[in-house]
């Protein structure tokens, strides 16, 4: 998939399409760097609303059990809080660990691109299952 060619880019392959480069692109790349990190699961869906209450950038099923992916590449802190509250509410609602078809509440998982960031996200999410990957990590 393509996400942004600039002028010489098009020239070059003999595109007419214009893509306007975008933040979005960089996140798309991280998720799609952790898909390979993960063994490319057979089980993985982009974007998926969980629970209801939040949207995962991707939710995926490994080793037998299901894990909720997060890519922090450019997110306010304060907007990985909202989000982090969001799934603490669903992890205390008991949704899933009651659930006959889950019985557990998916691992989320994060990738980021600091170990600041990293061990702040570890943290917030010291209260449901959680783990933080730095993008050298998984690259």
């Amino acid at each position: 998939m393509i996400y942004y060619l600039s002028k010489e880019g098009r020239e070059q392959i003999g595109s007419e399409i214009v893509r306007k480069k975008t933040p979005q692109a960089y996140h798309h790349v991280m998720r799609n760097w952790f898909y390979i990190f993960a063994s490319q699961p057979q089980q993985w869906q982009n974007e998926m609303k969980v629970g209801g209450k939040v949207i995962a950038d991707a939710i995926f099923k490994k080793g037998g059990k299901w894990h909720l992916l997060e890519v922090d590449n450019q997110n306010a802190m304060s907007a990985n809080k909202v989000k982090i509250a969001k799934y603490k509410a669903l992890y205390e609602s008991g949704a899933f660990q009651n659930h006959k078809d889950y019985g557990y509440f998916p691992t989320l998982l994060w990738v980021t691109r600091s170990e600041a960031r990293q061990k702040k996200l570890l943290e917030l999410c010291k209260d449901i299952p959680c783990n933080a990957f730095c993008l050298e990590d998984i690259i």
